[in-house]
């Protein structure tokens, strides 16, 4: 294969990751707002998809780390990032250094996305735990000592409806 269609191929597949990293993060804006909601028929679908949209960006990445492998051993073996696109000819490591800093906006956009929604969640957790444990003191049965050990006892079950 030719170096010039390994490099169309790996700008191809940056493209494609890019646009499915990018897919990712909007369904990540959308399961906060589901979870937000407590629509949870929504979340649970949205989970699904999100889970698809995962493995989708893996084949992918998959397919890109063969194919700059595959570019670097073309260009002289050495695999190092900045080594091969200071071997490619000047308008193809514009194009390449272009589309791969539009990946790296796009996962950082994901990342972000995701430290919110770990925020919310944690935040919420912790204040359930606390009203709870204020409301139900028997309920709240710490689950360590303060000697770090695990304790067996427990308090009951509770179950909270929400439905009116």
């Amino acid at each position: 294969m030719k170096t010039t269609t390994r490099i169309d191929i790996f700008l191809v597949l940056l493209e494609r990751q890019t646009a499915l990293i990018d897919k990712l993060a909007v369904r990540e804006l959308e399961l906060q707002q589901k979870v937000a909601d407590r629509d949870w028929t929504a979340v649970e679908s949205l989970i699904e998809e999100m889970t698809r949209i995962s493995e989708a960006i893996a084949q992918v990445e998959e397919e890109r780390n063969d194919t700059f492998l595959e570019l670097a051993y073309a260009l002289g073996g050495d695999s190092s990032f900045s080594s091969v696109l200071s071997r490619l000819p000047g308008d193809a490591r514009e194009s390449l250094s272009q589309r791969y800093r539009e990946l790296k906006v796009a996962v950082l956009r994901l990342q972000s996305h995701t430290a919110n929604m770990d925020a919310y969640l944690r935040s919420s957790l912790a204040t359930n735990r606390t009203v709870l444990r204020e409301l139900f003191p028997d309920f709240a049965a710490p689950g360590y000592s303060s000697d770090g050990q695990g304790r067996i006892e427990s308090g009951t079950a509770l179950m909270v409806n929400q439905h009116h």
